[in-house]
């Protein structure tokens, strides 16, 4: 299963007169780590919002571009009155609808995109945000969001298996069903944009997550925790964790699950990764690990740490999702 994403890469803007506005927008669509262009030929419709008001989405400007399959970019130009204050970008695909539902998603799926908000005539966004429509949410206003980083770097972006992953969670599905009782303690490592832990925090309400890090991704969990607060219960935190470092007091606690999704794709991390695992779990921790093979190496990780886990259960697929305990 290879998603697409939709990703903005540069911006340009120029009045054309005085009353005028014209915004460049460049774009390409690309797997997560931006190693595949989107194959089949398509129509992205780029639209330009108005968001004066908070909660309401006018469009001011909109073009259908043709994307050729396999092609490296498409570029637009949108025309709108510069009178405008609060302008937000979204660019999806003209057969699909701007908002995601996140259980629907498959391998067909071009996760749309959306700017931050900007005005016109002052510093264009550098960050974008997706959005991951769950059960039962009926509008935009509704649902998750995540920032991301503009461009088509690998850092500071969703990746699939976090995706998926957090499919999983939001279903009904009971493999992925955590316990409903107050106060059950999730500790979720290499958090990265926190996709993971804040679809667990927004479906359990009674639950206590601890998103964890480095410190150059603490900024953009934290974001995206205020962006999705109403969503939550003030039930969740990030906080910088190294691995294979001394653990700090504050995790040296029974943790009910230790989540993990796209962490395995540096082989020279694996030792500190297992060294800390051995510290944080105990016997009734259940570890999940989703991953999306990328690598040869991985097999080695998973063979040394089923030396002292067991595999209670494992789903295979282009997307793999293990659940272990210790023996």
């Amino acid at each position: 299963m290879t998603f697409y994403y939709i990703r903005i890469l540069r911006l340009q803007e120029k009045l054309e007169e005085s009353f005028k506005y014209a915004l460049r927008v460049v774009f390409t669509i690309t797997s997560d780590l931006g190693e595949v262009s989107y194959p089949q030929d398509a129509t992205v419709r780029v639209e330009a919002l108005d968001r004066q008001q908070s909660h309401s989405r006018i469009t001011i400007s909109k073009q259908c571009v043709s994307w050729i399959g396999n092609g490296h970019a498409a570029e637009t130009t949108l025309y709108f009155p510069a009178s405008h204050q609060q302008i937000q970008l979204t660019l999806h695909l003209e057969n699909q609808n701007s908002i995601v539902d996140s259980i629907h998603i498959n391998a067909d799926t071009v996760l749309p995109v959306w700017s931050e908000a900007f005005s016109p005539k002052s510093t264009l966004p550098n960050m974008v945000w997706r959005y991951i429509q769950g059960p039962e949410k009926k509008s935009p206003n509704d649902g998750l969001w995540f920032l991301e980083q503009m461009g088509n770097s690998i850092a500071k972006h969703l990746w699939d298996a976090g995706v998926v992953f957090s499919k999983k969670i939001l279903s009904d599905d009971w493999h992925y069903s955590f316990s409903n009782r107050k106060d059950i303690n999730v500790l979720e490592l290499g958090s990265g944009c926190g996709i993971v832990g804040i679809s667990i925090a927004s479906k359990y309400p009674r639950a206590l997550v601890s998103m964890t890090d480095t410190e150059d991704a603490i900024e953009f969990m934290e974001k995206n925790v205020e962006k999705n607060k109403s969503a939550m219960s003030n039930n969740i935190t990030s906080d910088i964790l190294v691995w294979g470092h001394d653990i700090p007091r504050k995790f040296r606690r029974h943790w009910d699950y230790i989540v993990m999704s796209d962490v395995m794709y540096n082989e020279s991390s694996f030792s500190d990764l297992e060294a800390s695992l051995q510290e944080l779990m105990d016997k009734n921790t259940k570890l999940y690990i989703a991953y999306k093979k990328r690598h040869d190496n991985e097999k080695t990780f998973m063979s040394n740490i089923l030396g002292w886990l067991d595999l209670v259960y494992e789903e295979r697929g282009p997307i793999t999702i293990y659940i272990l305990q210790k023996k």
